[in-house]
């Protein structure tokens, strides 16, 4: 296909760094899970894509209440109580 885009050398390095860190969090969930993780859909966007904060907080904003309740549900199953500070 004459019109297809090849990656420039740096779309293969941020490639080359995103698989790897895939792959690290990956092997370190194996090991251990953490109590709360939470992962957006933003799989549309580069690792320097800085100037699109604002849209990438936007589609992600549906977030928030989920991490509230992980939250809550990680406190009380560590024997805090809404509004007390846990250790």
């Amino acid at each position: 296909d004459a019109e297809r885009r090849h990656p420039t050398t740096v779309d293969l390095m941020y490639g080359a760094s995103q698989l790897m860190m895939q792959s690290i969090i990956a092997n370190k969930l194996q090991q251990s899970q953490p109590d709360i993780l939470i992962r957006p859909k933003v799989s549309k966007y580069r690792v320097l894509d800085f100037l699109k904060i604002e849209a990438l907080m936007a589609e992600t904003v549906e977030i928030k209440d989920e991490l509230k309740r992980a939250v809550e549900k990680a406190a009380e199953a560590h024997g805090g109580r809404q509004g007390e500070e846990v250790n």
